[in-house]
């Protein structure tokens, strides 16, 4: 099984500054899927936005 086969769930991703939203970028970045969830949706909305762009 590959990275690309698995899927994390980070919580708190939608925070500017935080260890959800390292999570995230760490995890993007060796190719994980991503499902971000947090309280501020805007914020989520943000950090999904980021790691869908190119590198």
């Amino acid at each position: 099984m590959s990275i690309s086969d698995l899927t994390a769930i980070v919580t708190g991703a939608g925070s500017r500054r935080g260890i959800g939203r390292a999570t995230a970028h760490a995890l993007a970045a060796t190719g994980w899927n991503l499902a971000i969830l947090d309280l501020d949706e805007a914020g989520a909305k943000e950090t999904a936005a980021v790691r869908a762009a190119p590198l």
